[in-house]
């Protein structure tokens, strides 16, 4: 080997390695990699933070919650209340197939042919032209997918998979973020909510364990529903989950109650997963299309496998075809890559976020996360009665749902896409500038999103150190994040950055509604501890702003001696 391209071999493997190290134990990489960074949390004590959520104590719900003072427990409700759903571990189900007649082949002649080889038929989906069967013992699938192949009865052959309730959210990982508790809503700048339409004449699909409308919250809220699982109209919840979710979209508030993002939208419950949290492909596809033909603009699904299928793919795609806005979780495994099928195009992909408004380190990441919603310790009604801590994307999703309601009630010759671009475009922006990985377009913002009025509203969208550590005696980037969240061009603003007594004014770019633009500055701290206490304080500067509850922050950066 030649000196020459031993040290290039030696370079690539350097580079390699810092690269590696350079990541965090979540996979993050820095931003001297050129990867986009989450929005890190600040390890110094925050002085004031005007947008940060309130914390959580036992005494803000009622008796039944699932945890308290921002610690999870590992009681039954906290487990019932979980995340997404994946695959178990058995890939397919023996025993069936999903199968689709070839054109000009009649149900019934195809339904004929499976009788005389001992094939049953156990369900079907006629508006996606879909039977299930059942195999007789001495068939396997190979053999029955060769039997069909032979009689050229069918165009296609679809494997079902079996879904599950996957755990709530590790709890190390909830321990990470702060509580949201009963804040959700403030968090999504929902004081608009009770001036509006908030949600009247939308009817929102929860598919999932069932809904209870027993709870104060949802009395009144629901309308019909359907029980897939068991096949029949009258729809329990007996786990809690479905319950949870229905709450954060429709929940009337009230004394002790759960307000939901749309009080005055309808609930249609579609159990499709059974008591335990168990189900299928083809329950699900079955659900989506119900929920289709009983009306429904909204689908919300708190739920999601890491088996894609092109049963499901049918369904969504039906489902968009009739104009339904489809919401789905990407998943609680704190991993890159979001779990199908929040993955489909024009599914609305949704991931959470806790307290401050930091990535929860349970929320799964990458290219098609769209929005995020409140998810950890999140107040959401229970079964007959109470709150519990709902932990989750599975949160975050029916908050969506529920902004994407009251939206399309504001609005209701809008199609899905308009409402979802509507939410996309007057999200608040965090992390880096723009669309990101780790928080899509950004946090739902109901005020802006429903507003009718013309304002300027230059804010502090996200403060971030790179690296995240403030060390005495090194330094670190601070990364500020302003955006535009009025309704005209800003051409006046400005960030004001005061480090200990030093204090500048930085022009900003010109920003059109909803742009964002950083500023980065270094900051370096002592060699031991100052005699003071050091601030770091940032603030949006810009003429008649209309709401200066967002402007800036004041952090503690360095303790006096």
């Amino acid at each position: 080997m030649s000196k020459s391209v031993f040290i290039v071999l030696l370079c690539v493997l350097f580079l390699a390695v810092g690269f590696w190290l350079g990541r965090g134990k979540d996979g993050r990489a820095s931003l001297q990699n050129g990867q986009r960074l989450p929005k890190v949390r600040e390890t110094v004590k925050p002085v004031e933070d005007e947008e940060a959520g309130s914390v959580v104590s036992s005494a803000d719900y009622a008796e039944g919650s699932s945890a308290a003072a921002g610690v999870p427990d590992e009681s039954a409700a906290a487990k019932k209340n979980a995340g997404a759903v994946k695959s178990v571990d058995l890939p397919y189900i023996e025993g069936e197939l999903i199968l689709r007649p070839k054109e000009g082949v009649s149900r019934a002649e195809l339904i004929a042919l499976l009788k005389e080889r001992g094939i049953a038929v156990i369900g079907d989906i006629p508006e996606l032209d879909l039977i299930r069967v059942s195999l007789p013992d001495d068939m396997s699938v190979g053999d029955a997918q060769k039997f069909l192949k032979e009689k050229d009865a069918v165009s296609e052959t679809v494997r079902n998979a079996p879904v599950t309730l996957e755990p709530a959210p590790a709890a190390e990982n909830i321990r990470q973020g702060t509580p949201v508790g009963s804040s959700a809503l403030k968090l999504m700048s929902g004081e608009i909510l009770g001036k509006g339409r908030d949600g009247d004449g939308i009817l929102v699909a929860v598919l999932d364990t069932g809904v209870d409308d027993g709870n104060p919250s949802l009395a009144g809220q629901t309308f019909g529903g359907y029980d897939i699982v068991n096949d029949m109209a009258f729809v329990t919840d007996k786990n809690g989950h479905g319950t949870a979710c229905a709450s954060l979209i429709a929940g009337k508030g009230g004394e002790g109650g759960v307000l939901g993002a749309a009080p005055k939208a309808k609930i249609l419950p579609v159990k499709v997963m059974d008591d335990s949290g168990k189900s299928d492909g083809f329950a699900i596809a079955k659900g989506i299309v119900y929920a289709v033909e009983k009306g429904a603009k909204v689908i919300n699904l708190s739920l999601g496998t890491t088996s894609e299928t092109t049963l499901l793919d049918s369904a969504i795609d039906y489902a968009l075809g009739k104009g339904v806005l489809v919401v789905a979780a990407s998943g609680n495994e704190g991993k890159e890559g979001e779990n199908y099928p929040s993955t489909v195009d024009g599914v609305l992909c949704v991931g959470a976020v806790d307290g401050e408004k930091w990535k929860a380190a349970f929320s799964n990441y990458g290219p098609k996360i769209d929005l995020v919603a409140p998810g950890v310790l999140v107040a959401a009604a229970a079964p007959e009665g109470g709150v519990v801590l709902m932990s989750g994307t599975s949160a975050a999703v029916p908050l969506v749902s529920g902004a994407a309601a009251s939206v399309w009630s504001e609005n209701p010759n809008w199609s899905a896409e308009k409402v979802a671009e509507k939410l996309m475009a007057e999200a608040d922006d965090l992390g880096s500038p723009g669309a990101d990985d780790w928080y899509g377009s950004g946090l739902v913002n109901l005020y802006r999103a429903l507003r009718t009025i013309k304002e300027k509203d230059l804010a502090l969208a996200s403060l971030y150190f790179d690296p995240p550590e403030l060390i005495q005696g090194e330094s670190t980037e601070m990364v500020a994040v302003f955006q535009n969240r009025g309704t005209e061009r800003i051409v006046d603003g400005a960030a004001v950055i005061k480090i200990d007594e030093k204090e500048e004014k930085v022009l900003l770019p010109y920003l059109e509604p909803g742009a964002s633009a950083e500023v980065r500055r270094s900051i370096n701290l002592p060699e031991g501890r100052a005699k003071r206490e050091m601030y770091l304080e940032i603030r949006a500067d810009a003429s008649s702003d209309a709401r200066f509850e967002n402007n800036g922050k004041r952090i503690l950066i360095s303790q006096g001696k």
